[in-house]
């Protein structure tokens, strides 16, 4: 084998000095040597790439299963953000309608004062046109008062509750005559 670098024949590191034979075993040996720790080295590298491998498959892996938790989590939170809507909404429906009840039963107790007012009358008016009224009459006048005042009393708005049963009205006395009431006669 010719080792000539620079073309003259001979080789430069027999320039000054001759190789001997046991000179070269050496370098063959130290050549060996070398060779082996570089395919040690080499072999290293390539089980350190191979974990490299695992490792970075394994990584791959995990981002992969985080990014499905991610996904999962973040449907939840739409999920969760959904029914939150839903039940404001609903607690906003139920509060109108708690409004409105209350509204309706203000209304509903105007109402009911109104017919007490008006029945207040008719009964103080024929009262007041009959003035000979037995005894059984005014019992039975005060008894269709408290009944009138018993039905139309006003209800708690504030705190609903079922209406209780109507009580039944009283009756009138046998032979009881309601008296007529004026006539009223409108004025234009």
């Amino acid at each position: 084998m010719n080792d000539d670098i620079n073309g003259s024949g001979t080789n430069a590191a027999d320039a000054g000095d001759e190789w001997d034979g046991q000179d070269r075993r050496r370098t063959d040996s130290e050549a060996l040597r070398v060779a082996q720790n570089l395919s040690t080295s080499m072999n290293g590298l390539a089980d350190e790439i191979r974990d490299l491998r695992v490792y970075g498959r394994h990584n791959r892996q995990i981002i992969a299963a985080l990014l499905g938790v991610v996904l999962v989590v973040a449907a939840l939170l739409v999920f969760t953000i959904s029914v939150a809507k839903q039940a404001e909404h609903a607690t906003s429906l139920s509060a109108q309608n708690k409004q409105n009840a209350k509204v309706t039963c203000l209304a509903g107790n105007e109402a009911r004062a109104a017919q007490v007012r008006l029945w207040t009358y008719v009964l103080d008016v024929s009262t007041a046109s009959n003035p000979s009224t037995t005894p059984q009459q005014a019992k039975f006048i005060a008894d269709f008062r408290a009944y009138i005042l018993t039905v139309f009393a006003a209800r708690d708005c504030d705190n609903p509750t079922p209406p209780t049963a109507t009580p039944t009205p009283p009756v009138p006395p046998p032979g009881f005559v309601t008296p007529t009431t004026p006539t009223i006669t409108p004025t234009r």
